[in-house]
C-alpha cells in the first residue's frame, strides 16, 4: 500500500498533460493497487492472492452490488476478480482517491461458487482510466467505464466519488439511470490489444467508455453483436443510461459541451457478428487516423444496426486504411449495418474511406451523412458502397451545405456481381465542387455509379445551388459489362464545367479508351459492354462549359447510349481542351469521342441516344459543339440519335457546331424550335451528314422552325447548314422563318467561304430543301418575271380630252412611288429611289424598317431577281400591267381637242 509520503510528490504531476501522466504510470508499476476506502455501510473487501486481487463484500441493494475504492489499478499480469452472491445484476464500483486507474491486467466477475456471472460492471473514476496493452475483460454482462463524478439511481439516489458518505440510505434496489459529470473530467485511454480483441464483452452486450477526452492509440474494443459507446464530455451534466436488450444505451441531451475522441495507430472498434451490433460516438471532434477503423461485419441471418457518429464540430478520417466499415460477409442474408455521421464538418483525406460492402444476398448497409461541410481529398479516398454478389449495395445519402472533392476523392457505388448498385443522393445546399485527379492519374475526383456485372448500376441524384467540376473531375454513371448504367439527375441553380485532366508538367492525362479525361457529367457504356448507358437529365438556370468540358451519354459497346435532356435558362459552350483536339461539348455518341478527328471503335454497334435541350439562350463558340454522333465506321453501326433544341436565341460562332453526324449509318435528325434569332458566324455549322467516302448512311433531316424568328449569317464566313451523304441519300432540310439573311442553297465547301444550305449526296440522291419565308429577302430573288412584254407604244393614246364626260374612268397608284406627271412619263416618286442593298449587321429591334410584308408563293432552290417596275400599260381587257421598262412615247403634251380615250386599239 502506498503511504501519504509516496503520494505527495505525485499530486502535482496529475495536473500535467495526460501523456505525462500515462508515461509516469507506465514506468511506475508499483503504483498499481486495488484498495477499498471503507466508505460503505458494508465495506468492500480486497484479498490479495499472488497477483490476483479478490474483491468481495460491498453493499448489496436488491440486484445491485456497490463497491468503493480509494485506488483501483491492475499491473501487467495481475487480476482483479469481483466475486458475488447469486442474483446480482449490476456491480457499481467507484474510485474516491486522487489517482487515475491504470489497468494492464484482467478484470473478471465470478459468482462466489466460481461459476460465471452475467452481472454488468460500472467503473467510475473522475481522475481518469487507462487501459494498457494487456488489459482484458472476463465478464458476462456489459462494461461501462467512465470518469463521471457519480452514478445516478432511479430513486433519486447518487453513488458519488466526490461525497462518498452521503446518501448511503439511497443505495437501494433502484437501477442506474445516469452518469453525472462535473468539471474537468479525466480522460480515458485504451491501448489494449489483448488476444487481438482488446477490451471485449460477451456477445450482445455493451462496452462503453465515457469520459473527458477518449483516445484509442492502437487499442481495440470488441462487442460482437453488441454495442460500443464512446462519449466525451467537457461540461457538467448528466449522461442518461437506459437499459436495452444488448445492455445499455446512452443519451446526451443533458450535456452542453463535448470533448474529443481519437482512434489512432491502427486502433479498432468492432461490433461484428452473426447479426451485427451498434456503435455510437458522441463528442465535439472525432478523429480516425493511422489505419484505424470502426467495423461491423455480419456473417449470419440477422440485420445489422448502426454505427453512428454524432459530433458538434468535426469528424476527421486521415490516412490509408482509416475506415468506417460495414460488411455483409459471404452467406449472410440480412441487412448490413448503416454508417451515420452527424457533424458540422466531415474531412476524409489521404486514403481514408467510409465503406459499405455487400458480399451476400442481403442488402448492404446505407451511408447517411448530415453536415454543414464535407471535404475529401486524395487517391483511394472517399465514400463507397459495393455489391459483389446477388444482394443490392447500400445507398449513399448526403445532406450538406458545401461538398468538396479533390485530388481523386470520390463518392461511389459499384456493382461487381449480380446485385444492383446503391443509389447516391447528394443534396449540397450551397455548392458541390470537384476538381482534379489523383496523383497516379487513374482516378478522377467526383461522384460515380458503376457496374462491372450483370445488374444495374445505382442511380445518381444531385441537387445543389452551385455545381463546379474542374480539371478532369466528373459525375459519372457507367457500365463495363452486361448491366445497364444507372440514370443521372442533376439539379442546380448554376453549373460550371471546365478543363481536362493535366499532369503536373502540363501534359494531358490519358487512360484506356480515353485519350483525354474531361471534366463533365457522363453516362456511358464502356468498350465490349452490352449494357445500355443511362439517361441523363440536367435542370439548371445557368450552364457554363469551357476548355474541353463535356456533358455526355455514350456507348463504346453493343448497348445503346442513353438519352440526354437539359433544361436551362442560359447555356454557354466555349473552346477546346488545352491541346486543341477535344472540343467543349454536349453530346450523345456511339463509338468514340469527338476531336480533331473522330476516334471510332468497331465494336461500338450501339446507337447514340437522343439529345433534347430547352433554353432561353444558347451560345456555342470557339469550336465547341452540341452533337449526336455515331463514330463507328463499320457497316454494323446503328447511326446517330436525334438532336432537338427549343430556344429563344441561338448563337453559333467561330467554329461552333450543332451536329447529328455518323461515320457509318444514318445521320440523326436535328430539330430547332426557335422563337427569336439564330445567328451563324465564323465557320459555324448545323450538320446532319452521314457516312464517309465508302460507307453507307442517309443524311439526317434538319428542321428549323422559326416562324416568327430570324436566321442570320454573315457574308464570307463559310457558315453552313448541311444534310449531306456519300453513298446514301442526302437528308431533307426544311426551314420556316420570318427572314433569312445571307444563306443560299448551294454546295458547301471548306474553301468557298460562302454560307450554304446543302443536302447533296456524292453518290446518292440529293435531299429536298424547302425554305418558307413570308418576307422578301432583297438580296435574293424569289419570282421569275415574264419576258414577253406588251408594246406600250401602241397601248396609250397620245392625248385625251379631259372635258369629255361620256365615260369617266380613274387610275389609282399606291405603294412605293407617286403618280407620274403624265401617262407618257415613267412612274416615279417624289423622292429618289435608292438601290436595294444587303445589310452587314442585323438588329431585331430595327428589322421592321427594311422589310415589306407581301404575300408570295413558296418556292425552293433557285430564284430569280425581282425587277422594280418602270412603267405601265393597259391591255385590251382594260387591265393595267406594270412593265419593267417604260414605253418610248413622244408627245408634246395634252391637246385642247377632245379625243375619245375609253377604248384602246386592238
Amino acid at each position: 500500500m502506498l503511504n501519504s509520503a509516496m503520494r505527495e510528490p505525485l499530486l502535482p504531476l496529475y495536473f500535467f498533460t495526460h501523456l505525462s501522466l500515462f508515461y509516469l504510470i507506465v514506468i511506475s508499476p508499483s503504483l498499481a493497487q486495488v484498495i477499498p476506502d471503507n466508505t460503505l455501510t458494508n465495506p468492500t473487501v480486497v484479498n490479495q492472492n499472488s497477483s490476483t486481487a479478490i474483491i468481495t463484500g460491498g453493499t448489496e441493494a436488491g440486484s445491485n452490488l456497490f463497491h468503493s475504492f480509494s485506488d483501483f489499478s491492475i499491473p501487467n499480469g495481475g487480476k482483479a476478480s469481483f466475486q458475488h452472491d447469486t442474483g446480482i445484476a449490476n456491480i457499481l464500483s467507484r474510485v474516491t482517491g486522487v489517482f487515475p486507474s491504470k489497468i494492464d491486467g484482467l478484470i473478471e466477475i465470478l459468482q462466489n461458487n466460481g461459476a460465471a456471472s452475467s452481472a454488468n460492471l460500472f467503473l467510475i473514476n473522475p481522475n481518469g482510466i487507462f487501459f494498457g496493452k494487456d488489459a482484458a475483460l472476463n465478464i458476462g454482462g456489459s462494461f461501462i467505464a467512465s470518469t463521471a463524478n457519480s452514478i445516478k439511481l432511479s430513486n433519486g439516489g447518487e453513488f458519488s466519488t466526490i461525497n462518498p458518505t452521503n446518501n448511503q440510505t439511497l443505495l437501494t434496489v433502484s437501477v442506474p439511470t445516469g452518469l453525472q459529470f462535473g468539471i474537468n473530467s479525466g480522460e480515458i485511454i485504451n491501448q489494449s490489444i489483448s488476444s487481438n480483441v482488446g477490451l471485449s464483452v460477451k456477445p450482445s452486450k455493451t462496452l462503453a467508455l465515457v469520459g473527458g477526452n477518449v483516445e484509442l492509440p492502437g487499442g481495440y474494443l470488441t462487442a460482437l453483436n453488441g454495442k460500443i459507446e464512446l462519449g466525451s464530455v467537457a461540461s457538467p451534466g448528466l449522461v442518461n443510461v437506459n437499459s436495452t436488450d444488448t445492455g445499455f444505451s446512452l443519451g446526451y441531451t443533458g450535456i452542453q459541451e463535448f470533448g474529443n475522441i481519437r482512434l489512432s495507430q491502427g486502433s479498432r472498434v468492432n461490433i461484428s457478428g452473426n447479426t451485427g451490433g451498434d456503435a455510437a460516438v458522441n463528442s465535439r471532434n472525432m478523429k480516425i487516423e493511422d489505419g484505424s477503423l470502426m467495423v461491423s461485419t455480419i456473417s449470419g441471418k440477422g440485420n445489422g444496426g448502426n454505427i453512428t457518429i454524432n459530433v458538434s464540430e468535426n469528424v476527421e478520417l486521415f490516412g490509408s486504411s482509416s475506415i468506417l466499415f460495414s460488411q455483409l460477409a459471404n452467406n449472410a442474408s440480412g441487412k448490413g449495418t448503416n454508417l451515420l455521421i452527424f457533424a458540422n464538418k466531415l474531412l476524409i483525406k489521404d486514403g481514408a474511406i467510409l465503406f459499405s460492402d455487400n458480399r451476400a444476398a442481403g442488402v448492404g448497409g446505407n451511408i447517411i451523412i448530415k453536415t454543414k461541410f464535407i471535404e475529401s481529398a486524395g487517391s483511394n479516398t472517399g465514400i463507397l458502397t459495393n455489391t459483389r454478389s446477388t444482394g443490392q449495395a447500400g445507398n449513399i445519402n448526403v445532406e450538406t451545405q458545401q461538398l468538396s472533392l479533390q485530388e481523386g476523392a470520390q463518392i461511389s457505388s459499384n456493382t461487381l456481381g449480380l446485385g444492383q448498385g446503391g443509389y447516391i443522393n447528394i443534396n449540397a445546399k450551397d455548392s458541390l465542387t470537384a476538381t482534379g485527379i489523383s496523383n497516379t492519374g487513374n482516378r478522377s475526383s467526383g461522384i460515380f455509379a458503376q457496374t462491372f456485372g450483370k445488374a444495374f448500376a445505382g442511380e445518381l441524384a444531385i441537387k445543389t445551388n452551385q455545381l463546379r467540376l474542374f480539371n478532369g473531375a466528373q459525375i459519372s454513371s457507367i457500365t463495363f459489362a452486361d448491366g445497364a448504367a444507372g440514370k443521372i439527375l442533376v439539379e442546380a441553380d448554376s453549373i460550371e464545367l471546365s478543363g481536362i485532366a493535366l499532369k503536373g508538367s502540363g501534359e494531358v492525362v490519358s487512360r484506356q479508351n480515353n485519350p483525354v479525361v474531361n471534366s463533365g457529367i457522363l453516362a456511358s457504356s464502356d468498350r465490349n459492354s452490352s449494357g445500355n448507358a443511362a439517361p441523363l437529365t440536367i435542370k439548371t438556370n445557368s450552364l457554363n462549359m469551357r476548355d474541353g468540358a463535356i456533358i455526355q451519354t455514350s456507348t463504346l459497346g453493343s448497348g445503346d447510349a442513353g438519352n440526354l435532356t437539359i433544361n436551362a435558362k442560359n447555356i454557354s459552350l466555349s473552346g477546346t481542351s488545352k491541346n486543341g483536339l477535344f472540343p467543349t461539348a454536349i453530346l450523345s455518341a456511339s463509338g468514340g469521342v469527338t476531336g480533331g478527328d473522330f476516334i471510332g471503335f468497331p465494336e461500338a454497334t450501339g446507337k447514340s441516344g437522343s439529345l433534347s435541350i430547352t433554353t432561353d439562350k444558347l451560345t456555342v463558340e470557339n469550336q465547341a459543339q452540341i452533337a449526336v454522333s455515331s463514330l463507328n465506321s463499320t457497316n454494323a453501326a446503328k447511326g446517330a440519335g436525334n438532336l432537338d433544341i427549343t430556344a429563344a436565341n441561338i448563337t453559333l460562332s467561330d467554329g461552333g457546331k450543332l451536329n447529328a453526324q455518323s461515320n457509318s449509318g444514318n445521320g440523326g435528325d436535328i430539330t430547332l424550335n426557335l422563337q427569336k434569332l439564330l445567328i451563324l458566324r465564323g465557320n459555324s455549322s448545323i450538320s446532319a451528314t452521314a457516312g464517309t467516302a465508302d460507307k453507307p448512311g442517309d443524311g439526317g433531316n434538319i428542321n428549323i422552325n422559326a416562324k416568327d424568328g430570324f436566321i442570320v449569317a454573315f457574308p464570307g464566313e463559310n457558315s453552313d447548314i448541311t444534310a449531306n451523304a456519300f453513298t446514301g441519300n442526302g437528308g431533307n432540310i426544311k426551314i420556316n422563318a420570318r427572314t433569312i439573311f445571307n444563306l443560299a442553297v448551294g454546295n458547301s465547301s471548306e474553301i468557298n467561304k460562302t454560307n450554304d444550305i446543302d443536302a447533296s449526296s456524292k453518290f446518292g440522291q440529293a435531299g429536298l430543301i424547302v425554305v418558307n419565308t413570308p418576307d422578301v429577302d432583297p438580296s435574293r430573288g424569289l419570282l421569275e418575271l415574264p419576258t414577253g412584254l406588251t408594246d406600250a407604244s401602241q397601248q396609250i393614246a397620245s392625248n385625251c380630252n379631259p372635258g369629255n364626260t361620256a365615260r369617266r374612268n380613274s387610275f389609282t397608284a399606291t405603294g412605293r412611288g407617286g403618280i407620274a406627271p403624265s401617262p407618257v412619263e415613267p412612274l416615279q416618286g417624289d423622292v429618289e429611289t435608292g438601290r436595294w442593298v444587303t445589310l452587314n449587321t442585323f438588329s431585331s429591334s430595327t428589322s421592321s424598317q427594311f422589310h415589306i410584308p407581301i404575300d408570295i408563293p413558296t418556292v425552293s432552290h433557285s430564284q430569280t431577281p425581282i425587277i422594280e417596275a418602270q412603267g405601265w400599260v393597259r391591255d385590251k381587257n382594260g387591265d393595267i400591267n406594270l412593265v419593267a421598262q417604260a414605253a418610248n412615247i413622244t408627245s408634246s403634251g395634252f391637246s385642247s381637242n377632245s379625243i375619245a380615250c375609253q377604248i384602246l386599239p386592238k
